[in-house]
């Protein structure tokens, strides 16, 4: 009697996993694929500059709340001035995106205030080959010098 007990459990076991591992149960069984994921706002930002220097980004499509840092460098003989379409006037900023924008750097040439002639500071008899040292001043404080052989 033990046996015939035994058998039946081992019968009632086996049905058991047989009936749960069914594969009707696996296509009426769809809970995970109603659920929906929400959709991410997405922006873009278009950064583009004036002549007179270069910009580190031209900007993309980006998900909402991104932090992008974009920072601009005037060419020689230019001067940035600041941004429009947002505002600021730091050469480097870090926006966080919440909606679309367009922003663009903004430089201005600089006016040349001054020449000095560095060596020799008296007279010029030139006599021989000659090594003037020039020195441009421009308004906001900057210089360059220039050597040229004549």
């Amino acid at each position: 009697m033990k046996k015939i007990l035994s058998i039946f459990i081992f019968v009632s076991v086996l049905y058991s996993l047989l009936y749960s591992c069914s594969s009707d149960e696996e296509t009426t069984s769809s809970s995970v694929a109603d659920i929906s994921v929400p959709e991410v706002k997405k922006y873009t930002l278009s950064v583009t500059s004036e002549d007179g220097g270069t910009i580190s980004s031209d900007g993309g499509t980006y998900e909402e709340g991104t932090e992008i840092t974009i920072s601009v460098t005037a060419n020689e003989g230019y001067e940035f001035i600041g941004w429009d379409g947002i505002e600021s006037n730091e050469p480097s900023l870090t926006i966080t995106l919440n909606s679309n924008l367009n922003i663009k750097a903004l430089f201005k040439i600089l006016t040349l205030t001054s020449i000095e002639l560095l060596n020799p500071q008296d007279s010029i008899v030139v006599t021989e080959v000659y090594n003037p040292i020039l020195r441009a001043n421009y308004e906001n404080g900057t210089f360059k010098e220039i050597s040229q052989t004549v």
